[in-house]
């Protein structure tokens, strides 16, 4: 009987694995990606990992700005957010939700994140990740992302 709990316990596990590493959408194949590699920090008794956070951008079929951006943050949770960017000056582009904002910047062949507050996990006073697509320990993070080799 134990060993019957266990393995269902498990199979739930890899089951919700599944549907949080489903969360990110596939971008359009013309979208240039970008990554950024950070230590994510956790909590279940697991050691601190090395984590990539994607962020895509391109142009949809109208012509207006479109972005996507997956991030990774404690216990694996991930975050996702999509939409449509305005430029706000050359080179630096601008999505807001409500209060919440992330500027895009590019800085030579990266793009630079800035995430305005609130993009903090739910438990630590971020009020954005309620409005998207995140785990309960997911988070936004500003950061450098690097052209993807992939």
């Amino acid at each position: 009987m134990r060993t019957l709990r266990l393995l269902t316990s498990l199979l739930i596990g890899l089951c919700l694995a599944g549907v949080a590493a489903a969360e990110c959408g596939d971008p359009p194949e013309d979208a240039r990606e970008y990554v950024r590699e950070h230590t994510v920090d956790h909590f279940n008794g697991n050691p601190p990992s090395q984590e990539k956070d994607t962020l895509a951008l391109w142009e949809s079929s109208s012509g207006d700005r479109r972005f996507s951006l997956c991030s990774v943050g404690p216990n694996y949770h991930t975050c996702f957010v999509e939409g449509g960017l305005k430029e706000v000056s050359p080179g630096k582009l601008l999505f807001e939700l409500g209060g919440c904002t992330l500027t895009i910047e590019r800085k030579g062949s990266s793009q630079v994140l800035t995430a305005s507050p609130g993009w903090e996990r739910a438990g630590a006073g971020g009020v954005c990740p309620r409005q998207i697509s995140c785990g309960a320990f997911g988070s936004v993070e500003s950061g450098e992302f690097i052209p993807s080799e992939e």
